[in-house]
């Protein structure tokens, strides 16, 4: 009983970020099939870019530039959610990764973590990539980095990044408003010590400039 009641105070909180206008269209075909006609009807390409033929429309929250500089300060560490082993992956966004898999929404899907307080982020992301292939001139198009890899190129580069939120688990529910002070916070702190190293090093190179002077001069 005691093993119980510790558990329920170590319990984990799980939120998921699944838009609910979107979200119906994953399992009703027929309203999936309506969405897909009018954005063809319509010449809508900007939406006709982020979603394949007969899938669903992407459902997560897309990461707004300050919120994925938020989410990469407090978890700097990226993996592919394949190699992620610091904590079990909760059940709710393991079911989320099942799904945009079997829809092949992105083309990777991260986890970001932190060693110093892991309470990680589960990141879909959608891009290009490029690379060269040894011995030829032009570039070639991949769907993964692993792809890349595999081909053996000698220059690779990715572009059209976008960012979309499965999931995140912690000790602690956080909201966005709170996730964003603390990072700025985090950053704040970082940087300082960063400048105060950087003053120190050119207070030193002060001191010692009559003597590197005599050293050039005499």
């Amino acid at each position: 009983m005691e093993f119980n009641k510790n558990a329920e105070q170590m319990k984990t909180e799980v939120e998921t970020f699944v838009i609910e206008e979107t979200a119906e269209l994953i399992y009703d075909s027929e309203k999936l099939k309506k969405w897909n006609k009018i954005v063809s009807d319509l010449g809508l390409d900007g939406q006709s870019k982020i979603v394949k033929p007969e899938k669903s429309p992407i459902p997560f929250l897309y990461v707004k530039p300050n919120m994925k500089k938020a989410f990469e300060t407090l978890c700097p560490m990226k993996v592919l959610v394949e190699e992620y082993d610091k904590t079990p992956i909760p059940l709710d966004i393991l079911e989320l990764v099942a799904l945009s898999v079997r829809e092949n929404y992105f083309n990777e899907i991260e986890i970001w973590y932190d060693d110093k307080s892991p309470d990680p982020f589960c990141i879909g992301k959608t891009a290009q990539y490029y690379g060269y292939v040894k011995g030829g001139d032009r570039s070639e198009t991949f769907n993964t980095r692993q792809e890349v890899k595999d081909a053996d190129c000698h220059s690779v580069y990715t572009t059209n990044e976008t960012f979309y939120l499965l999931g995140k688990w912690a000790d602690v529910k956080r909201g966005f408003d709170e996730l964003l002070e603390m990072a700025r916070m985090r950053y704040m702190s970082e940087q300082r010590i960063s400048y105060e190293g950087t003053i120190q090093t050119y207070e030193r190179y002060l001191s010692e400039l009559p003597k590197e002077a005599d050293r050039l001069f005499s």
